[in-house]
């Protein structure tokens, strides 16, 4: 993920995803938590859009 190679991209993201990080640019999940798989999809679209 481009987070690995710029960590700004983390900069806004909330408590509960960052929970959830393993490492620089992995996040583990245990159970389904809708309100951070939808911040983690806003995260992978902004991820994409910084390499382009």
């Amino acid at each position: 993920m481009p987070v690995y190679e710029d960590p700004a991209l983390l900069s806004d993201i909330s408590d509960s995803l960052r929970k959830k990080m393993h490492g620089k640019s992995c996040f583990n999940f245990t159970a389904e938590d809708t309100l951070v798989f939808n911040e983690l999809e806003e995260l992978t679209k902004k991820c994409a859009a910084a390499v382009k």
